[in-house]
Protein backbone atom coordinates (compact mmCIF):
# COMPACT_ATOMS: atom_id res chain seq x y z
CA UNK A 1 0.00 0.00 0.00
CA UNK A 2 1.38 3.41 -0.94
CA UNK A 3 2.04 6.24 1.52
CA UNK A 4 -1.20 8.03 2.45
CA UNK A 5 -1.76 11.26 4.40
CA UNK A 6 -4.24 11.18 7.34
CA UNK A 7 -7.00 13.10 5.56
CA UNK A 8 -7.00 10.57 2.70
CA UNK A 9 -6.74 7.45 4.86
CA UNK A 10 -10.44 6.53 4.89
CA UNK A 11 -10.81 6.62 1.09
CA UNK A 12 -7.50 4.83 0.52
CA UNK A 13 -8.43 2.06 2.97
CA UNK A 14 -11.80 1.46 1.31
CA UNK A 15 -10.14 1.03 -2.08
CA UNK A 16 -7.26 -1.12 -0.81
CA UNK A 17 -9.42 -3.39 1.34
CA UNK A 18 -11.86 -3.91 -1.52
CA UNK A 19 -8.93 -5.06 -3.65
CA UNK A 20 -7.52 -7.29 -0.88
CA UNK A 21 -10.55 -9.01 0.62
CA UNK A 22 -10.18 -11.61 3.39
CA UNK A 23 -12.03 -12.94 6.42
CA UNK A 24 -11.30 -9.89 8.60
CA UNK A 25 -8.57 -11.49 10.73
CA UNK A 26 -5.16 -9.79 10.92
CA UNK A 27 -1.88 -10.47 12.69
CA UNK A 28 -0.52 -7.21 14.10
CA UNK A 29 3.02 -6.22 15.06
CA UNK A 30 3.60 -3.04 17.07
CA UNK A 31 6.64 -1.14 18.25
CA UNK A 32 7.52 2.26 19.69
CA UNK A 33 10.41 4.70 19.52
CA UNK A 34 12.27 5.66 21.58
CA UNK A 35 10.31 3.91 24.36
CA UNK A 36 6.92 2.57 25.46
CA UNK A 37 6.80 5.18 28.21
CA UNK A 38 7.29 8.94 28.47
CA UNK A 39 10.96 9.59 29.13
CA UNK A 40 11.51 13.29 28.41
CA UNK A 41 12.29 12.77 24.73
CA UNK A 42 11.08 15.34 22.18
CA UNK A 43 9.18 12.92 19.93
CA UNK A 44 7.46 9.55 20.27
CA UNK A 45 6.42 7.25 17.42
CA UNK A 46 4.18 4.19 17.43
CA UNK A 47 3.93 1.93 14.38
CA UNK A 48 1.46 -0.86 13.58
CA UNK A 49 2.29 -3.35 10.82
CA UNK A 50 -0.37 -5.92 9.98
CA UNK A 51 -1.43 -8.47 7.40
CA UNK A 52 -3.92 -11.31 7.13
CA UNK A 53 -1.41 -14.13 6.67
CA UNK A 54 1.72 -12.68 8.31
CA UNK A 55 2.97 -11.39 4.96
CA UNK A 56 4.81 -8.66 6.84
CA UNK A 57 7.21 -11.32 8.09
CA UNK A 58 8.24 -12.04 4.51
CA UNK A 59 8.38 -8.29 3.87
CA UNK A 60 10.91 -7.96 6.69
CA UNK A 61 12.99 -10.80 5.22
CA UNK A 62 13.04 -9.16 1.79
CA UNK A 63 14.17 -5.85 3.22
CA UNK A 64 16.86 -7.58 5.28
CA UNK A 65 18.15 -9.39 2.19
CA UNK A 66 18.58 -6.06 0.44
CA UNK A 67 20.08 -4.10 3.32
CA UNK A 68 22.17 -6.81 5.00
CA UNK A 69 22.86 -9.51 2.39
CA UNK A 70 25.54 -11.14 4.55
CA UNK A 71 23.24 -11.88 7.49
CA UNK A 72 19.79 -11.38 5.89
CA UNK A 73 18.55 -10.10 9.25
CA UNK A 74 17.26 -6.68 10.22
CA UNK A 75 18.96 -4.90 13.09
CA UNK A 76 18.00 -2.36 15.70
CA UNK A 77 18.27 1.22 14.50
CA UNK A 78 20.80 2.12 17.20
CA UNK A 79 23.12 -0.60 15.85
CA UNK A 80 22.55 0.16 12.16
CA UNK A 81 25.27 1.38 9.83
CA UNK A 82 25.02 4.70 7.99
CA UNK A 83 24.26 2.89 4.73
CA UNK A 84 21.50 0.88 6.41
CA UNK A 85 19.86 4.01 7.79
CA UNK A 86 20.26 5.93 4.54
CA UNK A 87 18.64 3.23 2.42
CA UNK A 88 16.04 1.79 4.78
CA UNK A 89 13.07 4.03 3.98
CA UNK A 90 13.39 3.76 0.20
CA UNK A 91 13.87 0.00 0.39
CA UNK A 92 10.93 -0.34 2.76
CA UNK A 93 8.50 1.42 0.42
CA UNK A 94 9.91 -0.34 -2.65
CA UNK A 95 9.28 -3.76 -1.11
CA UNK A 96 5.99 -2.78 0.55
CA UNK A 97 4.40 -2.28 -2.88
CA UNK A 98 4.64 -6.06 -3.46
CA UNK A 99 2.90 -7.16 -0.25
CA UNK A 100 -0.69 -6.89 1.08
CA UNK A 101 0.55 -5.24 4.26
CA UNK A 102 -0.90 -2.31 6.21
CA UNK A 103 1.36 0.13 8.05
CA UNK A 104 -0.07 2.77 10.39
CA UNK A 105 2.33 5.22 12.03
CA UNK A 106 1.83 8.10 14.44
CA UNK A 107 4.41 10.55 15.75
CA UNK A 108 3.76 13.18 18.41
CA UNK A 109 5.80 15.49 20.58
CA UNK A 110 5.91 14.42 24.21
CA UNK A 111 4.58 17.82 25.28
CA UNK A 112 1.56 17.28 22.99
CA UNK A 113 0.90 13.85 24.51
CA UNK A 114 0.85 15.36 28.00
CA UNK A 115 -1.51 18.13 26.84
CA UNK A 116 -3.86 15.55 25.27
CA UNK A 117 -4.60 13.55 28.43
CA UNK A 118 -8.08 15.04 28.86
CA UNK A 119 -8.87 14.34 25.20
CA UNK A 120 -7.76 10.71 25.48
CA UNK A 121 -9.76 10.18 28.67
CA UNK A 122 -12.90 11.62 27.08
CA UNK A 123 -12.49 9.67 23.83
CA UNK A 124 -11.93 6.41 25.70
CA UNK A 125 -14.80 7.02 28.13
CA UNK A 126 -12.56 6.90 31.21
CA UNK A 127 -13.81 10.01 33.04
CA UNK A 128 -14.97 7.94 36.03
CA UNK A 129 -12.14 5.40 35.93
CA UNK A 130 -8.89 7.37 35.50
CA UNK A 131 -7.62 8.95 38.72
CA UNK A 132 -4.33 10.75 39.35
CA UNK A 133 -2.55 10.93 42.70
CA UNK A 134 0.85 12.15 43.86
CA UNK A 135 2.90 10.53 46.58
CA UNK A 136 5.30 12.01 49.12
CA UNK A 137 8.15 11.42 46.65
CA UNK A 138 6.33 13.77 44.19
CA UNK A 139 5.99 10.95 41.67
CA UNK A 140 2.50 10.81 40.18
CA UNK A 141 0.61 7.55 39.77
CA UNK A 142 -2.64 6.59 38.05
CA UNK A 143 -5.41 4.39 39.39
CA UNK A 144 -7.52 2.80 36.67
CA UNK A 145 -10.87 1.33 37.63
CA UNK A 146 -12.77 -0.14 39.27
CA UNK A 147 -13.56 -2.81 36.74
CA UNK A 148 -14.90 -6.31 37.08
CA UNK A 149 -12.55 -9.22 36.49
CA UNK A 150 -14.00 -11.25 33.61
CA UNK A 151 -13.27 -14.73 35.10
CA UNK A 152 -14.94 -14.23 38.50
CA UNK A 153 -16.71 -10.84 38.48
CA UNK A 154 -14.61 -9.44 41.33
CA UNK A 155 -14.00 -5.66 41.31
CA UNK A 156 -10.39 -4.63 40.80
CA UNK A 157 -8.23 -1.57 40.17
CA UNK A 158 -4.85 -1.07 38.53
CA UNK A 159 -2.16 1.33 39.76
CA UNK A 160 0.84 2.33 37.66
CA UNK A 161 3.17 5.28 37.11
CA UNK A 162 1.75 8.29 35.28
CA UNK A 163 4.53 8.19 32.67
CA UNK A 164 3.45 4.71 31.62
CA UNK A 165 -0.27 5.35 31.94
CA UNK A 166 -0.27 8.46 29.76
CA UNK A 167 1.75 6.72 27.07
CA UNK A 168 -0.69 3.82 27.22
CA UNK A 169 -3.56 6.28 26.64
CA UNK A 170 -1.74 7.60 23.57
CA UNK A 171 -1.01 4.13 22.17
CA UNK A 172 -4.45 2.68 22.91
CA UNK A 173 -6.28 5.66 21.42
CA UNK A 174 -4.23 5.26 18.22
CA UNK A 175 -4.80 1.50 18.06
CA UNK A 176 -8.56 1.84 18.51
CA UNK A 177 -8.79 4.62 15.90
CA UNK A 178 -6.96 2.54 13.28
CA UNK A 179 -9.02 -0.53 14.12
CA UNK A 180 -12.19 1.54 13.68
CA UNK A 181 -10.89 2.95 10.38
CA UNK A 182 -10.43 -0.58 9.02
CA UNK A 183 -13.87 -1.60 10.27
CA UNK A 184 -15.48 1.39 8.53
CA UNK A 185 -13.55 0.72 5.34
CA UNK A 186 -14.34 -2.98 5.09
CA UNK A 187 -18.04 -2.33 5.74
CA UNK A 188 -18.43 0.73 3.52
CA UNK A 189 -20.68 -1.16 1.09
CA UNK A 190 -22.34 -3.53 3.59
CA UNK A 191 -23.79 -1.33 6.32
CA UNK A 192 -26.79 -3.63 6.79
CA UNK A 193 -24.61 -6.70 7.35
CA UNK A 194 -21.30 -5.48 8.82
CA UNK A 195 -18.39 -7.82 9.37
CA UNK A 196 -15.95 -7.62 12.27
CA UNK A 197 -12.26 -6.79 12.07
CA UNK A 198 -10.22 -8.96 14.45
CA UNK A 199 -6.65 -8.14 15.40
CA UNK A 200 -4.28 -10.65 17.01
CA UNK A 201 -1.22 -8.84 18.32
CA UNK A 202 2.29 -10.26 18.19
CA UNK A 203 4.19 -7.33 19.66
CA UNK A 204 7.01 -6.29 21.92
CA UNK A 205 6.24 -6.61 25.64
CA UNK A 206 5.33 -3.45 27.53
CA UNK A 207 7.51 -2.42 30.49
CA UNK A 208 6.46 -3.83 33.85
CA UNK A 209 5.38 -7.31 34.97
CA UNK A 210 3.44 -9.44 32.47
CA UNK A 211 -0.30 -9.34 33.06
CA UNK A 212 0.07 -6.26 35.26
CA UNK A 213 1.03 -2.61 35.00
CA UNK A 214 1.09 -1.20 31.43
CA UNK A 215 0.58 -4.65 29.92
CA UNK A 216 -2.77 -5.00 31.68
CA UNK A 217 -3.81 -1.38 31.06
CA UNK A 218 -3.40 -1.86 27.31
CA UNK A 219 -5.48 -5.04 27.44
CA UNK A 220 -8.26 -3.19 29.24
CA UNK A 221 -8.29 -0.17 26.93
CA UNK A 222 -7.95 -2.10 23.67
CA UNK A 223 -11.04 -4.12 24.58
CA UNK A 224 -13.29 -1.18 25.44
CA UNK A 225 -15.21 -1.32 22.14
CA UNK A 226 -16.09 -4.83 20.96
CA UNK A 227 -18.78 -3.78 18.48
CA UNK A 228 -16.20 -3.56 15.69
CA UNK A 229 -14.36 -6.81 16.41
CA UNK A 230 -11.88 -8.37 18.80
CA UNK A 231 -8.39 -7.16 19.71
CA UNK A 232 -6.28 -9.88 21.35
CA UNK A 233 -2.98 -8.79 22.91
CA UNK A 234 0.02 -11.08 22.77
CA UNK A 235 3.77 -10.53 22.75
CA UNK A 236 6.93 -12.43 21.94
CA UNK A 237 9.91 -13.37 24.06
CA UNK A 238 13.30 -13.30 22.42
CA UNK A 239 16.99 -13.72 22.99
CA UNK A 240 19.50 -11.74 20.98
CA UNK A 241 22.59 -12.13 18.86
CA UNK A 242 25.72 -11.66 20.94
CA UNK A 243 27.27 -9.47 18.21
CA UNK A 244 24.62 -6.90 17.20
CA UNK A 245 21.84 -7.74 19.70
CA UNK A 246 19.23 -8.10 16.98
CA UNK A 247 16.40 -10.59 17.68
CA UNK A 248 16.77 -14.26 16.79
CA UNK A 249 14.50 -17.27 17.24
CA UNK A 250 14.23 -19.21 20.44
CA UNK A 251 15.88 -22.65 20.51
CA UNK A 252 13.71 -25.22 18.78
CA UNK A 253 11.41 -22.82 16.95
CA UNK A 254 10.20 -19.28 16.37
CA UNK A 255 10.15 -16.62 19.04
CA UNK A 256 7.75 -17.63 21.79
CA UNK A 257 4.44 -15.76 21.73
CA UNK A 258 2.69 -15.09 25.03
CA UNK A 259 -1.00 -14.50 24.32
CA UNK A 260 -3.25 -12.89 26.89
CA UNK A 261 -6.91 -12.00 26.92
CA UNK A 262 -8.62 -9.07 28.58
CA UNK A 263 -8.83 -9.35 32.36
CA UNK A 264 -11.70 -6.93 32.81
CA UNK A 265 -15.15 -7.00 31.35
CA UNK A 266 -17.41 -4.25 32.66
CA UNK A 267 -17.97 -1.57 35.27
CA UNK A 268 -17.93 -2.52 38.93
CA UNK A 269 -21.08 -1.45 40.71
Amino acid sequence: MKSVTPEKLADALRIYMRQNQNDGLYIVSMDHSPSEQLTGEDWHTTVLVLSSSVEHSELARRIAQRLRPNTEKLTKWVNASRAYRRNFLNEFFNQLASFPVYVFALSAQETTIWKSITHFIKELGLDKYYHRSQGSNKKASITLGPFLKAPNGEPSTLILSEKRAVMCLFISHFVLRMHRQMYEAINASSRNDPGHVNWNFYGDKFPGPPGEDMDLMFQILSNLDRNTGRIAWGYFKQRRHSRDRSPIRQPGGPAQCVCRQTFFDSEAK
